[in-house]
């Protein structure tokens, strides 16, 4: 089949967690507190506007289309990590130069509040890239990519099951809003008289959860967190599974079919490696706790291959008092949420992670991954790839008919295949790119050096590899301490190893200190993102009241807003992407062959 349409162009981006460190000597201000000094370097920087989520997660739009924001659970307000979202961009190439945009500028604003004291607090400030932490939790990065959410029947029976749920949701959403009235109605006297009686009774001022609840502290806010992440679990319960369901049974089949063995086995080449107890080293930070291919609950321990909690979201927004909009509900092209996704600090790995991603969905699109291999059990082969930096592992593939035995496969054999199908698609398409032919030979030239055994020639380009040289040239018999801090060292923004061999010229810089500076400031060519930074950067400093969205801004008061929406990149449903943040990123196109 030959593609009518150019390779490369669907809407891509990224979701980044960064953990904040703040070293010794002296405890940590606390990280919600550090946040909001960078927030405040950020709009010093760069012209901003607020959005529309939540207030504690105090998002920032900025005018290249991109948003920063404190995430962090309910129950630990002061724990959180920043997550910098790029703006949507339409080329592998134009998507790193904005995430090496949202870095820089994230670097140089952390590199100001660090000489910021912070009462009697003081310590070495820093932003680690990556996806775990010393103690062992799981956070990081999100890609997302604009796909078909399903074709044919299956997308019909979508539609369907979307159109016979909708009523559904209304309905539970007004009882939601009345039981999170009636609340509120009940639970702001009751805390009225308790703080009464905390100032009225010395007596009662030893009680400890009591002086919390006067003080308003982060104690109290945590508690207050903890019983809301309980409620929004009961009360979004009854719109969420059978919503799962839905998507579970028809949502992204194609993906899982025809694309899963090459997700799977991609951490070969876009794992950050990561340092396991014991001293072991493994090839993915993220790639061990995935627990299933598609998510079952909304549980921040459920992770999966394929997440579609962001299309689920769309149903749950009406629940915060906000309107849904229906429309895009029954698009056929949605966003296709990436879970499986390490952090890469190499450029040649952030490069190759998404470029090979997106030629892979538009073969599949395309009808050319038909017969391409097929796990047997998807699970168990990336839990076996992760442990083996040695790549000697082979996987059993499903039968492809009767009688037949099954075969099995390396995660190599894996990824050679789609990159050879990669190479024939593109030489029979209408319209490729020369950014394709790029991607592909430097697949391919990845694939060469690893199948002969070669790793010490990817230092610097894949992170798995380069991390583990450090690892064993700085530390051959450290104790498993010692590594865990050379691994975390390795993902520091601006002053981490990696970023060291760059400056040494030991690991290729594929996008300008120029052209990245120059996307902090200007939004995505062709990208839905150009209309919301422009916006932005057009009206900073007006005195009406603004938040931003990823797909409008809201105007004046809560109650009678005036609503701007955005022009969509298509208008017909059939084609248009997502609305709530479509694959976040953008930037100018980088030579993706300087590995």
């Amino acid at each position: 089949m030959t593609r009518s349409t150019p390779v490369l162009r669907r809407l891509i981006g990224l979701e980044t967690e960064y953990a904040i460190r703040f070293g010794l000597p002296g405890s940590s201000p606390g990280n919600r507190r550090i946040f909001e000094h960078v927030r405040a370097k950020l709009r010093a920087r760069v012209a901003t506007r607020p959005g529309r989520g939540m207030r504690q997660k105090q998002e920032l739009f900025t005018q290249n289309g991109g948003a920063f924001s404190y995430e962090h659970l309910p129950h630990c307000t002061t724990g959180g990590l920043i997550e910098g979202a790029t703006p949507e961009c339409r080329s592998p190439s134009q998507l790193l130069l904005y995430q090496k945009a949202q870095d820089l500028l994230l670097f140089e604003c952390v590199a100001e509040v660090e000489r910021i004291t912070f009462g009697s607090f003081s310590g070495e400030l820093g932003l680690l890239k990556n996806c775990r932490d010393a103690e062992g939790h799981r956070y990081g990065a999100q890609e997302n990519y604009e796909a078909d959410i399903g074709r044919g029947f299956w997308l019909a029976a979508y539609r369907l099951g979307m159109a016979v749920l909708l009523p559904w949701v209304m309905l539970w959403t007004a009882f939601a809003w009345l039981v999170q009235a009636a609340l509120v109605l009940t639970l702001v006297p009751f805390f009225l008289v308790l703080m009464l009686m905390h100032s009225l009774v010395p007596a009662l001022r030893r009680w400890r959860w009591l002086s919390a609840v006067a003080d308003g502290g982060s104690e109290f806010e945590d508690s207050l967190g903890k019983l809301s992440l309980w409620l929004s679990y009961g009360l979004s319960f009854p719109v969420m599974l059978p919503h799962l369901l839905l998507l579970r049974l028809c949502a992204f089949r194609d993906v899982r079919k025809h694309a899963l063995a090459f997700l799977i086995t991609r951490p070969i080449l876009t794992g950050a490696g990561t340092v396991e107890p014991g001293g072991r080293f493994g090839l993915s930070e993220k790639g061990p706790v995935i627990r299933r291919v598609m998510r079952w609950t909304i549980a921040p321990a459920d992770r999966c291959v394929l997440d579609p909690g962001n299309l689920l979201k769309k149903l749950l927004i009406g629940m915060d008092f906000r309107r849904i909009s229906i429309p895009p509900l029954f698009y056929r092209r949605q966003r296709l949420q990436l879970g499986l996704s390490d952090s890469n600090m190499a450029q040649t790995a952030e490069l190759l992670k998404v470029g090979a991603t997106s030629l892979v969905l538009d073969m599949m699109e395309d009808g050319f991954l038909d017969d391409a291999p097929r796990l047997a059990r998807p699970m168990d082969a990336l839990h076996r790839l992760v442990r083996d930096p040695a790549l000697s592992e082979t996987f059993e593939l499903r039968r492809k008919g009767k009688g037949e035995e099954p075969a099995s496969m390396s995660a190599l054999e894996i990824q050679r295949d789609y990159q050879r199908r990669a190479n024939a698609y593109l030489k029979q398409a209408s319209s490729p790119s020369m950014e394709a032919f790029q991607l592909v030979r430097l697949w391919g030239e990845i694939l060469d050096r690893l199948e002969r055994g070669e790793q010490e020639s990817l230092v610097g380009r894949l992170d798995w590899i380069t991390k583990r040289a450090l690892l064993e040239e700085c530390a051959p018999t450290g104790s498993e301490s010692v590594l865990k801090t050379l691994d975390l060292r390795y993902h520091e923004l601006g002053n981490g190893y990696l970023a060291r061999l760059e400056r040494d010229g030991l690991a290729p810089v594929l996008v300008t200190e120029q052209e990245t500076r120059r996307a902090m400031l200007e939004p995505p060519r062709q990208s839905p993102a150009r209309f919301r930074g422009r916006w932005i950067r057009d009206h900073q400093g007006m005195a009406v009241s603004a938040a931003i969205s990823w797909d409008s801004v809201h105007l004046g008061s809560w109650l009678r807003p005036k609503v701007v929406s955005f022009p969509s990149p298509s208008a017909s449903p059939s084609s248009a992407p997502a609305s709530s943040p479509p694959p976040s990123s953008t930037g100018e196109s980088a030579d993706p062959s300087g590995a």
